[in-house]
């Protein structure tokens, strides 16, 4: 039997491995739980509760974590948590996805396990970025910190403390997950597409970044405080005009022979999307379920997605060139998107319907990473160097 010793060098390892698996198996488990087939865990007060809170706060929180903790090694040289620090980090989250089942509100051992994972997280990045030379990602840190506030917000209002706190903090946990894509994607989509794509004409404007910075947390500070209000809905289109030239002057056509590529800028697409009908839902009769699952489904999904295939290839030596199953994957989770937002929403017979196949397609997808990186992930890298 291999070793699993290569599992725990570096972040990216265990955690995109536990984040592909969580995300195809959550999905079904509430499919399961959706269709009336298994009860509801029994901590939260409704199944959307549960569904929400795992798919940000045990899904995409954890591919944020393993995705920084890989990132500084390299931004600051030295070796990335690994080791004893990732195998604490993994056995809490496992636990917090096993003890909602079994528990009942309030429980304080639960909320304590759940919180760790970021708590913890934070601990461990902490020394790394509050360098001098990382002023430009200390604020990263802080993303963290909020979204484990956030977090606590759930438990709050279950532990009977504070009514209505649970979708304060999953809005706000949703929009900092936003705030994280507009700079890891500000960053990396525009290196990549020059790097990869020489007849692409990408172009990035700084004052532009921050104001799109700026718009994307004041979108998720205002649909946490007053989401609905005319104020909301006039900085979610705001928002989503920023994203919109940003994804265009990164000439997104330019990538759509490279599916490595193309794959991030679909998700980029999807959170303009979200933004748009967030911010018109406030006048038009636009469910509120629509733009929350563009963004979360498909900017957050489909940017994961793409992101943690790359980063797992070229962190083991590998060469970046997805395999024809992993572009079928590509096209399974946008489809998925178009599924759950295009088809519940504008053919309202057949929502039941809708959301069953965009489950299956995004578990489905998720399923293939696992299978393509489980071999990947648990070996040494090819080149013989450490991580």
């Amino acid at each position: 039997m291999p070793s699993l010793r290569p599992l725990w060098n570096l972040a990216f390892r265990p955690f995109f491995l536990l984040a592909g698996a969580a995300a195809s198996i959550l999905i079904l488990l509430w499919l399961a739980v959706w269709t009336g087939t298994i009860p509801a865990p029994r901590y939260f007060a409704t199944p959307v509760l549960w569904h929400a809170h795992e798919m940000l706060f045990a899904f995409a929180s954890l591919v944020v974590v393993g995705f920084l903790m890989t990132a500084t090694q390299n931004w600051t040289g030295k070796r990335g948590v690994h080791g004893w620090r990732l195998q604490l980090l993994a056995a809490v989250w496992l636990l917090a996805r096993i003890m909602p089942w079994y528990v009942t509100p309030p429980s304080y051992a639960y909320a304590a396990v759940d919180l760790a994972f970021l708590v913890l997280a934070v601990s461990f990045l902490t020394p790394y970025l509050l360098q001098s030379s990382q002023r430009r990602n200390v604020g990263l840190l802080a993303v963290l910190a909020v979204l484990a506030l956030a977090n606590a917000l759930v438990h709050v209002e279950a532990a009977g403390l504070a009514p209505g706190m649970a979708a304060r903090g999953q809005a706000l946990a949703m929009g900092m997950i936003a705030v994280v894509i507009t700079v890891i994607g500000g960053r990396i989509i525009p290196l990549f597409t020059r790097n990869a794509e020489k007849t692409a004409n990408v172009r990035s404007w700084a004052p532009l970044d921050k104001v799109a910075i700026a718009l994307t947390l004041a979108y998720a500070l205002s649909d946490m405080l007053i989401p609905g209000r005319p104020f909301f809905g006039l900085i979610a289109l705001l928002a989503a005009a920023a994203h919109a030239v940003r994804w265009y002057l990164w000439d997104p056509w330019a990538t759509r022979h490279q599916p490595i590529l193309w794959i991030m800028l679909s998700g980029y697409f999807w959170l303009i999307i979200g933004l748009l009908l967030r911010g018109f839902g406030v006048w038009l009769p636009i469910p509120a379920s629509l733009g929350i699952h563009a963004i979360t489904v498909g900017a957050i999904g489909i940017l994961i997605y793409g992101i943690m295939p790359r980063v797992s290839l070229g962190h083991t030596g590998r060469p970046i060139k997805p395999q024809r199953a992993l572009v079928a994957g590509f096209v399974l989770i946008n489809g998925a998107v178009i599924v759950r937002v295009a088809i519940a929403g504008l053919a309202a017979q057949h929502y039941a319907d809708a959301v069953i196949v965009s489950g299956l397609l995004w578990a489905l997808a998720f399923g293939i990473f696992c299978v393509l990186f489980v071999p990947i992930l648990t070996a040494p890298r090819v080149d013989g160097r450490a991580g």
